[in-house]
């Protein structure tokens, strides 16, 4: 019997720390199969739907993880894990990163002793010592609310095919540009590239 994990979280967007997590996951022999599971996180502001972080994350992963890794988008408000999942992962990168999984981590175990979750154990990667896994979808976000003259910079920290993607879209509503510039716009260009 096969080992499964989640991974859950926004991924808004997808960054070369969250491949990571999940190159990690695999190398490290912590499961046969994993579940990305993009939620919302109700404390964050939110730049993608789910559905479009979903998109943009499946077209980040190796070939070689086609027949490993299920996206999964959840629309419910609590984290709901699919039936045979052995534990969730997650990555840290940093003191505050270690502090906030701590918080996840006792959220669902409320969650649990509740009966609004299944109970379910966390193993964490350790992504300190990774360049790559620094960069932060809050980070790659402030790139493109602020319509970054120099958009190559997400290739620091967003994976490429997501980055191209990306940095088209942005391209298309520069502050010069013609098109509305709203956070739905972004999302309606967004979903025609994807799509």
């Amino acid at each position: 019997m096969s080992v499964r994990a989640a991974f859950f979280g926004s991924f808004d967007p997808f960054t070369l720390g969250h491949l990571s997590v999940i190159e990690q996951t695999f190398s490290e022999g912590m499961a046969e199969q994993l579940v990305v599971l993009v939620t919302k996180n109700y404390f964050k502001s939110h730049l993608l739907t789910r559905a479009n972080a979903a998109a943009l994350l499946s077209r980040c992963l190796p070939q070689r993880m086609s027949n490993s890794v299920e996206v999964l988008v959840s629309e419910s408000p609590l984290v709901v894990f699919p039936q045979g999942i052995d534990f969730a992962v997650r990555g840290v990168r940093n003191f505050y990163d270690v502090a906030y999984e701590g918080r996840v981590s006792q959220a669902l175990f409320g969650l649990a002793a509740i009966r609004l979750c299944s109970p379910i154990p966390i193993r964490y990667v350790n992504n300190l010592n990774k360049p790559a896994s620094s960069y932060s979808s809050s980070g790659a976000r402030e790139i493109i609310y602020s319509r970054h003259k120099n958009l190559t910079a997400l290739a620091d920290c967003i994976p490429e095919p997501a980055c191209a993607i990306l940095q088209d879209v942005c391209s298309d509503i520069r502050p010069d540009a013609s098109r509305p510039k709203t956070i739905r716009d972004f999302n309606a260009l967004l979903a025609q590239r994807l799509h």
